[in-house]
């Protein structure tokens, strides 16, 4: 949902990017905008990332959202990432556990 480029501010305000359409073919194309912002949270121990994309399709303008919460754990061992995006045909949600090695 992000484009291969997004620089994300880490106090909260809001950055809107506008995408172009790629490509052709209608049903392909999606153009429109994405906004995202950071915030931390429980004091710092919490980085919440969060995205909007606003698109057109033939049926009229959608939208996504996403929602990531990354956590490093006391010892620095782990970094679990809680990933929730809503798409218009329903919500997926997954989580990532890195483990230093």
């Amino acid at each position: 949902m992000t484009p291969a480029k997004a620089t994300y501010t880490l106090d909260g305000k809001e950055t809107v990017q506008q995408l172009e359409d790629s490509g052709n073919d209608q049903r392909r194309r999606r153009g429109g905008s994405l906004a995202f912002k950071a915030n931390w949270k429980k004091g710092g121990k919490i980085l919440e990332l969060q995205s909007t994309r606003k698109f057109e399709t033939p049926e009229g303008e959608r939208t996504m959202t996403g929602k990531d919460l990354w956590e490093l754990s006391e010892n620095g061992d782990t970094l679990t990432i809680n990933r929730e995006i809503d798409m218009p045909m329903g919500i997926q949600e997954v989580k990532f556990v890195f483990t230093k090695q």
